[in-house]
């Protein structure tokens, strides 16, 4: 069975997302691992489209999945729909606040030009 466009798109977001997260910490002279985080903000890749590129790329890869296998009952809505408000609160209440305190004003400025969940048609290079 040949996968699904939608499937394909969220794999592919989710891959490169995760190797641009390499790119992203090398770059700000850190890893990814809370002993050695990044010490600068570095934005590349997806990063540039949309903060948020690995949970919109795997959001992506199951809408792929149920248009595929279709499926999708009133439950199993409703279970993803906490599921994607959880992750919305945690990444307004935590994450989003704990990196404008680790990089300030890059950080402000990265959000005032790269959205949150829905990506831009040209990516944001700070100049």
């Amino acid at each position: 069975m040949a996968m699904a466009g939608g499937d394909s798109v969220g794999a592919g977001i989710r891959g490169c997302s995760t190797l641009h997260l390499g790119l992203r910490v090398d770059g700000g002279r850190g890893t990814p691992a809370p002993f050695a985080p990044p010490q600068r903000l570095v934005v590349v890749g997806f990063y540039r489209y949309v903060r948020n590129p690995m949970y919109v790329g795997f959001a992506v890869g199951w809408i792929g999945l149920w248009v595929v296998f279709g499926h999708a009952n009133p439950r199993v809505i409703a279970a993803v729909a906490a599921v994607a408000l959880g992750v919305h609160l945690f990444v307004v209440l935590y994450e989003e606040p704990t990196l404008r305190k680790k990089f300030g004003t890059d950080y402000e400025e990265y959000c005032r030009n790269v959205r949150r969940w829905w990506p831009g048609v040209r990516g944001w290079d700070k100049s």
